[in-house]
């Protein structure tokens, strides 16, 4: 998405929400980096689906659509979540001693 649909993004937030969504040049420098990663006319089509049902302004999750390879990575990301989640609290503190122990020694190495 180019730079110019991103702010129309917000525009139109602000259109729809103008007591709940303030549009400031600070509102517009944090948020437009990441909603031009974005495919305008799917974030559109959500927006419009989101103002229909919701009273407040929608979070950037709630209107998100990326491209399928950043979807794919997203996915991703979600199953190495949801397998840590799994993983024991013993396991985790093991991983986290060995790791220690080998900081310590590179540490220690780089300084001899």
């Amino acid at each position: 998405m180019t730079y110019e649909e991103a702010v129309k993004v917000l525009k139109t937030i602000k259109d729809f929400y103008p007591d709940k969504f303030q549009l400031t040049e600070n509102t517009i420098a944090m948020l437009v980096p990441e909603i031009e990663k974005m495919e305008y006319v799917p974030v559109m089509k959500r927006l419009t689906a989101y103002v229909w049902e919701n009273p407040f302004p929608p979070r950037l999750v709630d209107i998100a659509s990326y491209p399928e390879e950043v979807e794919d990575q997203l996915e991703e990301e979600r199953k190495w979540a949801q397998e840590a989640a799994a993983v024991s609290m013993e396991t985790k503190r093991k991983f986290e001693e060995a790791m220690k122990n080998l900081m310590r020694k590179v540490t220690q190495d780089v300084y001899k």
